[in-house]
């Protein structure tokens, strides 16, 4: 049987987690590394990290959003988190 494509959003929705929570993990393990030895907290290494944990909560929101209910399979939600996927992701580089 082949999967629906919320199956493949779920899917690649899972990879995104773990993604974000590796890099929030290691790049707040390295900003409190940094904070601790006094080696110089820069603004950018603050304005990454924050960038990392609103991406962290945007995936965890959506994949809580998408896959509860019927709302995967309607039109206006998948172009809604196909949208700020993209947005995020321009945000992030």
């Amino acid at each position: 049987m082949a999967w629906s494509l919320s199956r493949w959003l779920m899917f690649t929705r899972a990879f995104q987690l773990q993604g974000a929570l590796t890099s929030a993990g290691l790049n707040g393990f390295l900003t409190a590394w940094v904070s601790v030895k006094r080696l110089g907290l820069t603004q950018s290494m603050c304005v990454l990290e924050l960038l990392i944990c609103i991406l962290l909560l945007y995936t965890v929101l959506a994949l809580i959003l998408q896959n509860t209910g019927r709302r995967t399979q309607k039109k206006g939600w998948l172009v809604t988190f196909v949208s700020l996927d993209i947005l995020f992701c321009a945000a992030d580089i």
